[in-house]
This record gives structure tokens, sequence and C-alpha cells, in this order.
């Protein structure tokens, strides 16, 4: 029993250096992958949360009666709406536009009015969103900045609403 403890003892003294340098090559590879699953997790909250504010300040929009400026409170609605969560949203990395078309046709075809909104029942609001990486941030042409040029681009998003009091109908 004592020759095989001392068998151990050497072998393990022999190797004390590799596992040193083997924990030194993982745990890097280790921080790396974790970051880049947080930022990974981060580009799709943003996503997310960028759908969710400007779903509800286009709701609020269209919802408001005639006669009113919709491209300002639109976006004021974007501004109230990305205030809760302004830990991850800067409301002026938004960019936003409203055109407004009179039937379905030619808001498919992008014949869309951007001036008065007055008797066009349809909105097509659009929004940009410049999303930059927290974590990854290198200036040398690496295959890191290679791979995360990707997230480094705007998310853009476009809803169409039916403007509630635009309507002929009524």
């Amino acid at each position: 029993m004592r020759t095989v403890i001392r068998m151990i003892r050497r072998s393990v003294s022999r190797e004390q250096g590799s596992i040193t340098l083997e924990f030194s090559f993982i745990f890097i590879v280790f921080v790396f992958l974790v970051f880049l699953i947080f930022e990974v997790c981060r580009y799709l909250y943003i996503s997310a949360s960028v759908d969710l504010t400007l779903a509800e300040a286009a709701r609020i929009t269209s919802r408001t009666e005639n006669n009113a400026d919709y491209s300002a409170l639109f976006t004021r609605n974007v501004k109230e709406q990305s205030a809760l969560l302004s830990m991850f949203i800067d409301p002026r990395d938004f960019t936003l536009k409203i055109t407004y078309c009179s039937s379905v046709s030619r808001a498919l075809t992008g014949n869309c009015s951007t001036g008065n909104s007055s008797k066009f029942p349809l909105a097509v609001y659009s929004a940009s969103y410049r999303y930059q990486p927290l974590l990854f941030a290198f200036d040398s042409n690496s295959s890191v900045k290679q791979l995360l040029t990707s997230l480094n681009n705007s998310l853009n998003r476009r809803l169409v609403y039916v403007q509630e009091y635009e309507r002929g109908d009524q």
C-alpha cells in the first residue's frame, strides 16, 4: 500500500508545472466564453426591449386624437418608454421616422407621405437603434473584432398601425 502511495506522489511531483499551464490556458478561454455569452444575452435583451418600447410608443401614439403632431408625440413616447429601461437603452441612440399611408398597397410599395398626417389612416413607425458592444472593444484587426462586427450595427424595426382618429369611416 505504501509503495502505491509513493508512486502516486512521485508522478504528481514530476508534473506540477503542467497543471499550472493547463489551468492558465483553459481559464483564459473560459473567461472569454463567459464574456461572449454575456454580450450575446445583452444583445438579445436589448433587441427585445427595443421591440417592446417601440410597440408601446406606437400603440399610444396611434390612439391619440386627431390634429396632433404624431412625430413629436411618438418621439416623446419612445423617450418615456425607454426611460424604464435606461440601464440598457439610451434614448439618444434612436433614429425615429413616421410615414403616413392611405392604403395597405401604398404602404407595401413605399408610396407614403412624411408630412401631414391628416386623412391618412395608416402610419408606418420606423426606428433604428444603434447598438454598441459593451465588453469587446478592440482596436486591432483581430478575429474577435471581425466576429463581433455584426453586433455593432443598428437594430431596425418597422411597425404599421391604424391611426384611430384619422380613419374616414367615423
